[in-house]
């Protein structure tokens, strides 16, 4: 792990980008993996005030697929899984609450 000052991109619900300079990240030299301290993380938190939460509780090969994904886009999780379902919104791909 080395540490880095960076912009962060945000991908907000509505497909716009937000970018926070200068947070501090440890990345990982071997896979990539960007961990945030907590005043890292609060700076991030503070643009997401519109923001709704949800939890989720998905199948184990959907959650490392989207992890997987994620990782390839450079997003976390979080974003990875907002971005998918405002893009299946924003289709109108969203199942009815009869298709389960």
């Amino acid at each position: 792990m080395h540490p880095h000052t960076i912009t962060k991109e945000l991908h907000n619900p509505d497909g716009t980008i937000t970018h926070i300079p200068d947070i501090k990240v440890d990345i990982c030299n071997l896979c990539g993996e960007q961990v945030y301290d907590v005043k890292a993380i609060r700076a991030i938190e503070s643009h997401k005030k519109n923001w709704a939460t949800v939890n989720l509780r998905l199948p184990f090969l959907v959650y490392r697929n989207l992890e997987i994904q994620a990782h390839q886009n450079g997003h976390s999780l979080e974003e990875e899984i907002s971005r998918v379902l405002v893009a299946d919104y924003n289709c109108g791909k969203t199942p009815s609450a009869g298709n389960k």
